[in-house]
């Protein structure tokens, strides 16, 4: 519910970013945007779509990331440590006690 959308290469030169459709809502019809009427095809790449799909895809791997050997060197030397854990409780942790919206 917080992610503007999913993106997902699926090869060396393409690429897929589903969107969040919210901000359709009620300025389109549904089954517009269900039907892919308002899908929108990029057939030519650039630097900046390349360069966003890059950072997007290694800054958010969780553990792996693949990639085609004539692409090594577009792997940083810095890349992010391994997150298994997608979601921490910031604050303390709380035990439900049964009542409405109670803490122990």
């Amino acid at each position: 519910m917080t992610a503007w959308g999913i993106m997902m290469p699926l090869t060396r030169k393409l690429g897929l970013i589903m969107g969040d459709p919210t901000p359709f809502h009620g300025q389109v019809p549904v089954e517009e945007v269900h039907q892919g009427l308002w899908d929108t095809l990029i057939p030519v790449g650039t630097t900046a779509y390349e360069r966003f799909f890059n950072e997007h895809t290694i800054g958010h791997s969780s553990q792996w990331l693949y990639c085609h050997p004539d692409d090594e060197h577009r792997v940083p030397d810095d890349l992010p440590e391994p997150r298994l854990v997608n979601m921490h409780i910031q604050n303390d942790p709380w035990k439900f006690n049964g009542e409405p919206n109670g803490v122990v």
